[in-house]
């Protein structure tokens, strides 16, 4: 039986191999403006807590809604396989 797969898919799959070997957990933060500000905010707390632990991205931006949150996740999900996701929003939903 053979499996054919898109070069893109064989890149996709070489890259989570690659991942795979690093000990670090791989950590997205995901949020508005209470996740947005470099240095300041919970998730860079965490982020410089653990810095030793995690490999840590973020997907933050003051001002949009949850549900951009949510894309903002989903397209992170799509690019790479996270260990712990964060998610802190909703301040710009409630208005």
């Amino acid at each position: 039986m053979k499996i054919l797969i898109s070069e893109s898919q064989f890149k996709k799959m070489i890259s989570l191999l690659k991942e795979s070997t690093d000990k670090k957990l791989n950590v997205l933060f995901a949020g508005d403006s209470l996740s947005a500000a470099p240095g300041y905010t919970w998730n860079y707390v965490l982020e410089k807590k653990h810095k030793n632990d995690w490999n840590v991205d973020h997907a933050v931006k003051g001002g949009i809604r949850t549900d951009m949150i949510k894309d903002k996740v989903l397209t992170a999900l799509d690019k790479k396989h996270y260990d712990l996701v964060f998610v802190y929003g909703g301040t710009n939903d409630m208005f």
